[in-house]
């Protein structure tokens, strides 16, 4: 089980907690298809999980999640499209932790 925060591409929903099971079926279907990971070393090595294949698919940018991106890991060349979501750092097992409520703070903020 993890919680993790879950960052709509629309920015008019809301950001919100959910909690998942944190097998990769659950996660496809919170960004809608195949998943690419990028742990955000400035934001607690907490992971940003979007569409791998969301630029090809045409999917709306996501500002919030974009933001964080660029937060995490300083790169602010590229953007996050589509639904993404934020797990808390890997723990022992490998396996996703919750989400930090600082770092869901700090989500909400942007």
């Amino acid at each position: 089980m993890a919680r993790v925060l879950f960052i709509p591409a629309d920015s008019n929903r809301v950001v919100s907690l959910m909690d998942t099971d944190g097998s990769l079926d659950a996660f496809q279907r919170l960004v809608g298809g195949t998943i690419q990971v990028i742990t955000l070393d400035n934001v607690g090595q907490h992971s940003l999980y979007f569409n791998e294949e969301g630029k090809l698919l045409h999917l709306p940018l996501n500002p919030r999640a974009t933001l964080l991106f660029y937060r995490g890991v300083g790169i602010t060349d590229d953007n996050i499209v589509g639904d993404a979501f934020l797990a808390g750092p890997v723990d022992e097992d490998g396996n996703d932790s919750d989400v930090n409520p600082d770092v869901v703070q700090l989500a909400r903020s942007m």
